[in-house]
Parts: C-alpha cells; structure tokens; sequence
C-alpha cells in the first residue's frame, strides 16, 4: 500500500506522505520491528513500567511512540474527515478505504480478544476456536493492505484523499 502510495500520486504533498508511513508502520508492526531496536516492545506499557530499562531508553522509546501515535492519529483524522464529512463513501475510493480500516479494526479485535478473554476474563476458549479465530485474522490481515493498495491507486481519479485539502482562497478563481 506504502508503494502504491508513493508511486500512484502525482502531486506527493503531505498527506500522501503520511500515507505512505503509516502503511509502513503497520508493516513494521507486522514484522514485529516494534521489538527490534528496544528490549521489549514499545506499545505496552509495562515497558515503561520496568526498573530494570534504562530509563534513556525508556525516554527515546516514549518519544518514538508520542511521534508515531501522531502520525496515526492524523491518518485516521484524515479518514474519518474524507469519508464522513468529505462524503467520501460515496467514492470507489472511499468505500474500498472504509473497507480495508473496517478490516484493519476487525483484525485487531481478532487477535487482541484471547488474551482479554484469557488475562481480564479468565476465561479460556476451547482449542479449534483459537485456531479458527486465528485464521481468520491471519486472513484479515492479509486482506488489508490490498484493499487500502486498491484505495490508494483509484483515488487519483474517484476520491482524491491523498492530496491537500485546498483552503476557501485557493479555491476562488
């Protein structure tokens, strides 16, 4: 989706860019590189939690984390506004972004829910269900960056959500 991203949009401005990093944070992620370069990974909270961390790399990690959960934050400003107030859904473009962060949100719930189940609830999910569940987010997964690649390569020309909003005085001729 980052490639398609970068080498589909014409006019490269900032929200393209943003795109394109997010798309490779979520890849980052996928490959577990949230762990690579820390002790252990940067998005739970018991990391920063632990004594035994040095606390100068607990203060770069949180810094990083800040950095990328901006970045994601205006990625998902930026979809909700297209597709919501921009009316974006009613674009080809729209509906294939909507579908693939649908499929994104679904994944997660996916793989996040036995581990609150198991953790929170104490509850414990017979074995074939995990494997199912597991599957399917596997699957998710796997769907998601074709559907947002797919997004991302019609929206120049049905649902431009990759370029600049123009402000009411470029607009005027």
């Amino acid at each position: 989706a980052a490639a398609a991203v970068a080498v589909k949009i014409r006019a490269y401005h900032f929200p393209a860019a943003v795109f394109t990093v997010v798309y490779l944070l979520f890849a980052a992620r996928e490959a577990d590189l949230h762990k690579a370069f820390t002790t252990r990974s940067i998005s739970k909270l018991n990391y920063y939690r632990d004594a035994t961390i040095p606390y100068s790399e607990r203060i770069v990690a949180a810094l990083v984390a800040i950095i990328i959960l901006c970045v994601i934050l205006y990625w998902l400003i930026t979809v909700l506004r297209f597709l919501f107030i921009e009316r974006g859904l009613h674009t080809r473009a729209g509906r294939w972004l909507a579908i693939g962060a649908g499929l994104l949100v679904l994944a997660k719930m996916l793989d996040r829910s036995e581990a609150v189940l198991t953790q929170i609830l104490h509850m414990v999910r017979p074995e074939w269900i995990v494997g199912l569940s597991d599957s399917f987010e596997e699957g998710l997964e796997l769907a998601t960056p074709v559907l947002l690649t797919v997004s991302a390569w019609i929206s120049q020309s049905d649902g431009r959500y990759l370029h600049p909003k123009k402000s009411a005085k470029q607009r005027r001729p």
